[in-house]
């Protein structure tokens, strides 16, 4: 469960990640007709004799910055979609007709504005690392009761039961009578305390894991507070930027 969990996060900040770095591509492609156009306009002046030479230089080099940062984002953009197609099982490169072209600023999605979350306390007891610390803790807790069971008499038996033959009659023959079985009585009064001492070695591992515990629900309850804390904030970040990015 932790591993889907991860996985499907995982996929999603790439997913999106590549979406926005094409987004960014294609405004800077925009950005560069713009630029070159400038450019233009700058070297017209200059071959009127209205401008000196500076501003044509500075367009041009504006232009050139233009095209490196452009070069940047396709390059983040292909690793982002190789990387995702590796986490759905695919060949890097099975993706790239997929995120050919321009992109529709709807293709990324905008956060919702809620989040129907339940109960914390269910949310808190679905979190996979939630659930490996509370079998760990199950399973140190039965150690217990194992070690203590290990101070008590066994009761064992010697030899085999066996009557020999195939009828009812057999059965009252003395000399089908193989073997008996003799009980015998195991203690340990004589180990010197090393099964007193396995019973604190349990219990101290269950208190080591009572702590892991309570520590695992603590970390996860600051997670939970802290993604609420920058959910709203992220969302209205994102809003604000595809807003810049439409004018």
């Amino acid at each position: 469960a932790n591993a889907q969990v991860t996985l499907s996060a995982e996929i999603t900040r790439t997913y999106l990640a590549a979406l926005a770095r094409r987004a960014e591509g294609d405004q800077l492609d925009h950005r560069r007709a713009l630029e070159i156009a400038l450019a233009k306009h700058a070297e017209e002046r200059f071959a009127a004799g209205a401008t000196g030479r500076q501003p044509v230089e500075s367009a041009l080099a504006q232009v050139a910055r233009t095209n490196t940062e452009i070069a940047t984002a396709k390059a983040d953009q292909a690793v982002l979609v190789d990387a995702l197609a590796v986490l759905i099982g695919q060949e890097p490169g099975s993706l790239d007709a997929e995120f050919a072209g321009y992109v529709d600023e709807n293709a990324i999605p905008l956060p919702p504005d809620k989040v129907e979350i339940g109960e914390p306390a269910a949310l808190i007891a679905r979190r996979p690392d939630i659930r490996v610390a509370e079998r760990q803790l199950a399973a140190a807790t039965a150690q217990i009761g194992v070690a203590e069971a290990a101070r008590f008499p066994k009761l064992s038996f010697l030899g085999l039961i066996g009557i020999g033959g195939g009828d009812p009659g057999d059965v009252l023959d003395p000399d089908n009578l193989t073997a008996i079985a003799v009980p015998r009585i195991s203690w340990s009064f004589l180990d010197f305390g090393r099964a007193k001492r396995g019973v604190e070695q349990t219990q101290f591992a269950r208190d080591a894991a009572a702590a892991e515990y309570d520590q695992t629900v603590l970390v996860a309850l600051q997670d939970v507070e802290a993604a609420l804390a920058r959910f709203a904030q992220q969302r209205t970040t994102f809003a604000n930027a595809l807003r810049t990015a439409r004018h």
